[in-house]
């Protein structure tokens, strides 16, 4: 059981009802019946072991499985590759700076490695790591979340790199691997886990503004309707997960959960319904109010649904770079058509995630064209993580030109 969990199981008054505690080995059976155990499969443990040589611990703590030496970690750990992704990620065109020349050392020196990472992602069957939770804590430990970190960033500097030396058809496979990466991500039933699928998510939208070239079936990933069920899902889920393991039995006096869980319910589905678009910072904190009447209110405020909110806005941040990632795709299939269009023209189209906004694309000279965001994106001016500008110029291939790489601490 977590802390938050756990508070709320000792704060709260009631003791539980024969009929409710019914009710909650219900939703426990529901959910497990929805995560099945899973074991790690040979792919998982192959791209552990791929991983290790290079620098990188995929695998959980566990003496058996493959680790990488110390040496080699510390090497990965003084590339800065984060600074270099996200600088790519959050400029407002497709031009790609120069990797740090000990990135591109680093990646040059292990292409062997990083080339059979790459196959065996795009072999066909993802790799899945462990998952059984009804054996709570004697599970088998989850896998390094700060190696798989670390790969993505890894897999998408390559794409960059291949973009920016004219290889789009391998710099495309870059992004491809990535993206299977994170399907093993967003298969977990752990917030922590949807929130690293959905930073992924969002590095991997803004490479692919960067690619010259990409597969039709990009456009149609860019809604990320699956995952959006996942991670609403997730939010339920992980909140009946930390009950699968109950407290001791003088504990189980001051419980009542079911009112918890349906107000928990009822708040996941109000984050469904919410406009990305005008989602503030005072919304995350009090959106849920109305679904907890009385005494643990304060605790909640204190604790799990800001944090709900916040990652609701993660996922809104997904959403809306999704479909800047899709108008942009959009936008060089039609300059690269039969019949590009001419200067100065203008095409829009309605946005599917905030009501009422449109995308307007302006066609440039010389085969570029500017892809603009016409509606209004809530800021919030202490938010974590990337944040790209909700615009983008394709800068015509004959003229364009690699940005400065940015100075890096």
């Amino acid at each position: 059981m977590g802390p938050f969990t756990f508070l709320l199981w000792a704060l709260l008054p009631a003791g539980p009802t024969p009929e409710s505690a019914a009710q909650l080995q219900h939703a426990i059976e529901r959910v497990e019946a929805r995560y099945p155990p899973v074991a790690a499969n040979e792919q998982a443990v192959r791209l552990e072991q791929l991983a290790a040589r290079i620098g990188i611990d995929l695998a959980p703590p566990l003496p058996d499985r493959a680790h990488p030496l110390l040496s080699e970690k510390d090497i990965v750990e003084k590339l800065k590759l984060a600074a270099y992704v996200l600088a790519q990620v959050e400029s407002p065109d497709s031009a790609i700076g120069a990797p740090p020349p000990e990135v591109t050392q680093y990646l040059q020196e292990r292409s062997e490695s990083l080339a059979g990472i790459r196959a065996l992602l795009l072999a066909g069957t993802p790799p899945l790591w462990a998952v059984d939770l009804a054996r709570g804590k004697a599970a088998e430990p989850d896998p390094n979340s700060t190696g798989r970190i670390v790969l993505q960033r890894i897999l998408l500097t390559k794409a960059l790199v291949d973009a920016r030396a004219s290889r789009a058809s391998e710099a495309a496979l870059w992004v491809e691997a990535s993206w299977r990466l994170n399907e093993s991500a967003w298969a977990r039933p752990s917030m922590v886990w949807q929130l690293m699928a959905i930073a992924a998510a969002r590095w991997e939208a803004g490479v692919l503004r960067k690619l010259p070239d990409a597969d039709p079936v990009w456009t149609t990933r860019m809604r990320f309707a699956p995952e959006l069920d996942r991670v609403f899902g997730v939010m339920n889920d992980a909140f009946v997960i930390g009950f699968i393991e109950p407290p001791d039995p003088e504990e189980l006096k001051q419980w009542s959960p079911m009112e918890l869980l349906s107000g928990m319910a009822k708040a996941v589905e109000a984050l469904q319904k919410r406009d990305p678009c005008s989602f503030s910072r005072a919304d995350a904190e009090g959106y849920w109010k109305p679904y907890f009447p009385g005494p643990i209110e304060k605790t909640l405020a204190e604790i799990a649904m800001p944090n709900l909110g916040s990652a609701a806005r993660r996922l809104y941040r997904l959403r809306i770079e999704g479909e800047l990632t899709a108008r942009v795709l959009d936008a060089r299939r039609v300059l690269g058509g039969a019949e590009p269009p001419s200067a100065g023209t203008s095409a829009e189209s309605p946005s599917s995630v905030c009501a009422g906004a449109r995308w307007s694309t302006l066609a440039q000279p010389g085969g570029g064209a500017h892809v603009h965001f016409d509606g209004k994106f809530e800021d919030w001016t202490d938010e974590s993580g990337i944040r790209p500008p909700l615009e983008f110029t394709i800068r015509p291939a004959v003229s364009a030109a690699p940005t400065p790489t940015p100075a890096h601490p």
